[in-house]
């Protein structure tokens, strides 16, 4: 069965799991994030919820969860900041919309292996950047900049203790 993801055109869909419980999927439609989930694996699939947008629209958005939490989702505002919204556990409240700056034109985000965050950008300037959590729900360090130039950016956890970032340069080649 095929459902319809969203009720008016939609960009920036993002999937994933609930600690505990089935699936999550944001996407943007106008400008605001919107999101619907299944309470269990296979469930029937609630309806879309508006999520609102942190004072700006939306032109990107990715989610992921927080060990020992629940979700959390970043967004990338039409000014150039990313935002970012998260549960303390699955299933209840969310916290207001946090910025977390840098004038940014895409990010990716991903749990760290001490299962912090992470966030790395590419900033208006092509600078790669990034900014962590050493730990779930830690303090955010300060940006740092990886010392390289890129029209994008994806960032997974490593095979051993580290993330993994690859972008695509400025001359269209993969780098690692």
């Amino acid at each position: 069965e095929h459902e319809a993801v969203l009720a008016a055109a939609a960009k920036g869909v993002t999937p994933t799991l609930i600690p505990d419980g089935g699936l999550a999927a944001f996407g943007i439609t106008g400008g605001e994030v919107r999101h619907r989930w299944q309470e269990r694996p296979f469930e029937r699939w609630g309806e879309w919820i508006a999520f609102g947008a942190p004072g700006v629209a939306v032109k990107a958005v990715r989610a992921t969860s927080i060990e020992g939490g629940g979700l959390v989702i970043f967004a990338l505002g039409e000014d150039d900041v990313v935002y970012h919204r998260w549960q303390d556990k699955p299933f209840r409240p969310w916290h207001e919309w946090e910025e977390l700056g840098e004038d940014a034109v895409c990010f990716d985000v991903t749990r760290t292996p001490a299962g912090g965050l992470a966030v790395i950008t590419v900033g208006l300037d092509r600078e790669v950047r990034c900014r962590f959590q050493a730990r779930s729900f830690g303090e955010w360090s300060p940006w740092l900049n990886l010392r390289g130039e890129a029209r994008s950016v994806a960032v997974r956890q490593g095979y051993v203790d580290g993330l993994e970032a690859f972008v695509v340069g400025l001359n269209g080649e993969v780098y690692h």
